[in-house]
């Protein structure tokens, strides 16, 4: 399997992606209402979508290069 880095993705949500990797969401992977014990309405309300770092691992089979494969300012 080919090496697919969230920082070289498409899929990296953009409002996040100007923040600390580690709190980078990716789009294709929504979260799913009560799937957390805990606080399910506060856990979907802030995070519409999985952390990019819970999700790829290195080889996501939904990676998408970059357009102009450039981070935004």
């Amino acid at each position: 399997m080919q090496l697919t880095p969230c920082e070289d993705c498409d899929n990296v949500h953009l409002d996040t992606r100007k923040h600390h990797p580690g709190r980078w969401l990716c789009v294709m992977f929504p979260r799913l209402e009560n799937l957390d014990a805990v606080a399910p309405k506060q856990w979907v309300l802030h995070q519409p979508y999985n952390l990019c770092k819970n999700i790829n691992l290195g080889h996501c089979p939904l990676f998408e290069p970059r357009r102009n494969g450039k981070i935004p300012a």
